[in-house]
């Protein structure tokens, strides 16, 4: 109707009200996001007020989670996801949010240090913790914990994750196998490779990126063995002198 400037009156009596049914916040959250710029920030507040209002809402701070990934506040989502945790233990999402935001805490940590240092290692005792109450048990999950893994740098530990019972959680056989053979490759193990390629090439004889694996790992698995060949003759040549 053309009338913005009485419809910003009347959303801000509105907010001042504090208002915790989520009818109203859904109505104004549409109003922020129809009516221009700065949607995002006005939202994040708007949830910010009623989760004071309304602690432990479920409802509520689970939007304002949303709200804060919709700005990119990871150290609030953070927060967030902990109090929704706390209010919440056996809703097992909320804990994989939690390390979710530490994990994009790092990813966009300016200072490698920091991320390697901090972050990665909080988010893996937090996986680690989670597997050893035996609460992972969704794929999504599985997959989180092999990422922490992966940002570290541990391709052993991220083998033993894919080829133990929580690597069952992945559904997809193919998704686990690359998974698997990622591993390999990043330990230079052409040998295990080579015959887990094998298998797959198998089953999908035409996937062309899986046969230039394959011939590369069997021409580093060439190399590997030359050179053991040559230590070996060195070593018995010395032994002969």
């Amino acid at each position: 109707m053309g009338r913005q400037e009485e419809g910003n009156s009347l959303i801000d009596e509105v907010v001042k009200a504090c208002p915790g049914d989520q009818a109203t916040l859904q109505a104004a959250t549409m109003y922020y996001r129809e009516t221009g710029d700065g949607a995002e920030p006005k939202v994040v507040d708007l949830y910010t007020q009623a989760a004071e209002q309304y602690p432990g809402n479920q409802e509520i701070l689970t939007h304002l989670f949303m709200a804060f990934v919709r700005v990119g506040n990871y150290h609030k989502q953070q927060q967030t996801a902990l109090q929704l945790h706390k209010a919440f233990p056996d809703n097992g999402p909320y804990y994989c949010w939690r390390v979710m935001s530490i994990v994009m805490q790092a990813h966009k940590s300016t200072d490698g240090s920091l991320a390697n240092s901090m972050f990665l290692p909080l988010a893996e005792k937090l996986m680690e913790k989670y597997v050893a109450e035996k609460k992972l048990d969704v794929e999504e999950e599985v997959k989180l914990y092999l990422m922490v893994l992966e940002k570290q740098g541990k391709p052993e530990k991220r083998l033993e994750v894919v080829q133990g019972p929580l690597g069952k959680l992945i559904r997809k056989r193919e998704e686990r196998n690359r998974l698997e053979l990622e591993c390999h490759l990043s330990l230079q193990r052409w040998d295990d490779a080579v015959r887990l390629l094998t298998a797959m090439l198998r089953e999908n004889p035409d996937h062309w990126k899986d046969i230039e694996v394959y011939i590369s790992c069997q021409i580093e698995r060439y190399k590997e063995s030359v050179r053991e060949a040559k230590e070996e003759h060195e070593m018995k040549k010395r032994g002969r002198e």
